[in-house]
């Protein structure tokens, strides 16, 4: 079982769009949404554990709709000057709503569609960042997703 759990993205906040022909092209046209972090487990594990594996999505989950809040934007702020920020403390407000625009940290009501899905999936694959496609069914559970939406 894979559990992809935020969408990527490289492009630092601030930066400037690509202009190609008079028109602006954003980095989510260049780059489509796609997962960042990966919580892996074996499919035999999942099976055996699943109030566990729920437990887990869900608590994730939660933190990320707490960081969509203005508490949460104000917590992970604070975290990110702590931390990765730590030598210019400036770019965290900037980094947040930039991650923030891009809807990062994914929602209950919001999951991967099977379209965004093999968008990405063709985007690694001629980037040589994937050495075979990804079948959806198996990097976003679109069943638990669904149950999930009905539980919030």
């Amino acid at each position: 079982m894979i559990a992809s759990l935020a969408p990527s993205s490289h492009t630092p906040a601030g930066s400037t769009p690509i202009v190609r022909s008079s028109s602006s092209i954003t980095w989510r046209e260049l780059e489509p949404r796609s997962a960042a972090s990966v919580w892996v487990v074996s499919q035999s594990w999942a099976d055996e554990h699943p109030a566990l594996v729920g437990r887990i999505v869900r608590g994730l989950l939660d933190g990320y709709a707490y960081v969509y809040t203005a508490a949460g934007r104000r917590a992970w702020v604070v975290a990110a000057r702590r931390s990765v920020f730590r030598s210019d403390p400036t770019l965290a407000p900037r980094i947040y709503a930039f991650y923030r625009s891009l809807r990062f940290w994914p929602l209950r009501d919001r999951p991967v569609t099977r379209a965004e899905h093999q968008r990405a999936v063709r985007f690694w694959l001629d980037a040589h960042e994937l050495a075979r496609p990804v079948p959806f069914a198996r990097v976003w559970a679109p069943r638990w997703w669904r149950g999930a939406a009905r539980r919030t």
